[in-house]
């Protein structure tokens, strides 16, 4: 009796994490944080940086692999080190659904101003002045030239 009570909360309890877990993965960007990054990117000549704590953003991992069954791992990876680095006490992590909005935003407005001061602007606005564009798209360049595209077979 106590083992088939055992199997059926088992088998509750994985239904309603596979029923849910897509949920916590993806964060939903409210009308109120909408609102937030369009004032944002609408002020931006006014806004200046607040001194402050170091600041940083995690954004969701491109799976460039051709291998469809990591494809989780994009949005994982980034949740994991968003919340690990949440816990540096050094550090401010900028709040993944607050730079979707950002860059959302950014997408509508792009017609407005030049892409490059839209850039600039979120970056002050985001407590990041120090990073241009150039650095930006170099280290990104380098991340993806310098990672191995193939993986190792056992544990190396």
């Amino acid at each position: 009796m106590m083992t088939k009570l055992v199997r059926w909360t088992g088998c509750i309890l994985s239904a309603w994490v596979l029923l849910l877990s897509p949920s916590w993965a993806g964060q939903v960007v409210t009308p109120e944080i909408k609102a937030w990054a369009r004032k944002a990117v609408e002020g931006e000549r006014e806004l200046k940086a607040p001194p402050g704590r170091n600041t940083l953003a995690v954004l969701y991992f491109k799976n460039q692999t051709g291998q469809p069954e990591i494809d989780p791992l994009q949005k994982g990876i980034a949740l994991l080190l968003i919340t690990d680095l949440s816990k540096v006490k050094s550090l401010q992590v900028v709040e993944r659904a607050q730079l979707q909005a950002l860059v959302e935003e950014l997408a509508q407005q792009e017609a407005k101003k030049p892409p490059r001061q839209d850039f600039y602007g979120s970056l002050r606005d985001l407590n990041l002045p120090d990073l241009s564009l150039e650095d930006f798209l170099q280290a990104r360049r380098e991340m993806w030239a310098n990672f191995p595209r193939e993986f190792p077979e056992g544990n190396e």
